[in-house]
């Protein structure tokens, strides 16, 4: 069961508290939800090690796109268990600064940066403007480099084209690198043109002396 069906669940079982006596559905709810949390912490776990022995050849592990936080723990930690490779992390943030699941910044990062990943941040959901609160919540909690992936603005309904040009994609990209932003690519809606442009801008910014020459500068899209 992945947990947006374990969420589901949890609604019906709610529903049946307005139909039933409140005491026994809720001490039954308790225990079929500590029942079904425990088998899918499990099956993540097993499904994440699987994943991770598949590519035990490769140069990272980058764990994307996350909402859930035990299911991102979960990921990490069969990745630090079966493989000695860099861990990169990134989960999908709202305009709220929560994810989908209601999980904070500040709780992803003590979370998962206590786990002992490499490098951890934001991709997907929002354009780069609309990220940059959330990198800047990353980075007051984060002691190492932080990601940011975002997608090229939102798609018009009509043409299918998003709204943020290559140009004005690195241009929010910019103030990012204050906030310990060290790792930039490009999600929904870029493509090699937003990435040639975010390099410009990164190979820009090490000429300038804008961030310490120790942190690693990469570019990288989904």
């Amino acid at each position: 069961m992945t947990s947006m069906e374990l969420e589901a669940y949890k609604a019906e079982l709610a529903c049946e508290i307005l139909t039933t006596d409140s005491r026994q559905v809720l001490d039954e709810v308790k225990r079929l939800l500590t029942k079904l949390s425990k088998k899918t912490k499990k099956k993540e776990e097993t499904i994440s090690k699987e994943e991770i022995l598949a590519g035990k050849d490769a140069d990272v592990i980058v764990i994307e796109t996350m909402t859930d936080l035990l299911e991102t723990k979960a990921a990490v930690l069969a990745a630090k268990e079966n493989s000695n490779l860099p861990v990169f992390v990134t989960m999908t943030f709202e305009e709220n600064k929560r994810t989908f699941t209601g999980c904070s910044v500040s709780a992803m990062v003590l979370t998962i940066v206590g786990l002992g990943v490499d490098a951890i941040g934001v991709n997907c959901s929002l354009g780069p403007d609309q990220l940059a609160p959330i990198v800047e919540e990353i980075g007051k909690w984060s002691d190492i480099p932080v990601i940011v992936k975002a997608n090229a603005g939102l798609p018009d309904p009509v043409t299918n084209e998003y709204d943020v040009t290559p140009e004005q994609f690195v241009e929010d990209y910019k103030q990012m690198l204050k906030f310990g932003a060290r790792i930039f690519g490009g999600c929904c809606g870029t493509n090699p043109e937003y990435i040639r442009a975010v390099k410009a801008m990164l190979v820009e910014a090490q000429k300038n002396n804008e961030f310490e020459s120790k942190t690693t500068c990469n570019m990288f899209s989904n």
